[in-house]
């Protein structure tokens, strides 16, 4: 998302009715996230309206905030509150102020704050002048690709989810193979990892999964596994447990996770339709990519 600034409205400085303009809200929202750690848009709009005194509303806040995370300031994570109600906190992603001063102080470092080569560079990002990564010159913050080979055990049956004339959904076939669009499964399957190990799950573009082509004669399959649910029955070729698959991944080790903790997020996902109930994979073993 790229901020426009209206014509003859000069940047950072408050608007003709007391507010404030979206460069300078945008500093104001990456900086107290990066002080309260965690904070959700009300806890974010209370600060900056409260200890600040910038006049704003909380849409025009979670605007900013959103656009901050498309740009890579901020990080969005998944919490609960005591009454069990998701709640959405942000977090500090890779931009970082050198030590922020206490609450009592924010209103009078704020112009100082404004000037600084922080504020500057997040004023820059949000304009879309520089790109993440390409920033002055800079090195691309997620690099440092690696390659490895994972194996997974199939431990509940893989389900086809290609609806047939004959009302059975089935696997998608390539040239006499089964196709596994692994490429899109593993992605989707791994972002709930990735929020729990406090990485974005926007990451997980960086990632590369090559596609598994079964040849079909070698498959053990189900071809009329009946599943029971809300709307009644429906049949699913299935691929049968205790059977071995394997795909290469890239990843990258900078500005990423280390490759231990990649490693962790590959066991225990889920691929195939219905995969909330069926399709679990037991990592059986890695190997270094050739």
């Amino acid at each position: 998302m790229r901020f426009r600034r209206r014509a003859g409205r000069p940047k950072n400085t408050t608007t003709e009715k007391g507010g404030i303009d979206r460069s300078t809200l945008g500093v104001a929202v990456v900086y107290v996230t990066q002080m309260e750690g965690r904070p959700t848009i009300d806890e974010i709009h209370e600060t900056i309206t409260e200890k600040i005194g910038i006049r704003t509303t909380k849409k025009q806040v979670l605007d900013t905030a959103e656009a901050a995370r498309k740009r890579g300031l901020l990080s969005i994570n998944f919490d609960t509150d005591e009454k069990g109600k998701m709640l959405s906190r942000y977090s500090m992603r890779d931009v970082k102020f050198s030590k922020p001063p206490e609450m009592a102080q924010i209103k009078a470092v704020w112009v100082k704050l404004l000037q600084s080569k922080e504020a500057k560079e997040i004023q820059e990002m949000l304009e879309g002048l520089h790109e993440e990564g390409e920033r002055k010159g800079r090195l691309p913050d997620i690099r440092d690709y690696d390659s490895l080979i994972a194996f997974w055990r199939i431990v509940t049956p893989v389900l086809g989810g290609m609806p047939t004339s004959e009302k059975l959904q089935t696997h998608r076939r390539v040239n006499g193979s089964i196709w596994l669009p692994l490429n899109l499964w593993l992605k989707g399957a791994l972002r709930l990892e990735l929020r729990q190990m406090n990485v974005s799950e926007s990451k997980v573009q960086y990632l590369k999964v090559e596609d598994i082509f079964l040849p079909e004669k070698k498959v053990k399959m189900n071809k009329e596994y009946t599943v029971i649910g809300m709307a009644g029955p429906t049949k699913h070729e299935a691929i049968l447990p205790d059977q071995i698959i394997s795909t290469k991944i890239s990843f990258p080790t900078t500005g990423f996770m280390s490759r231990d903790d990649f490693v962790k997020c590959l066991d225990g996902i889920r691929i195939g339709a219905k995969h909330k109930e069926f399709g679990l994979l037991k990592l059986e073993k890695v190997e270094k990519a050739k």
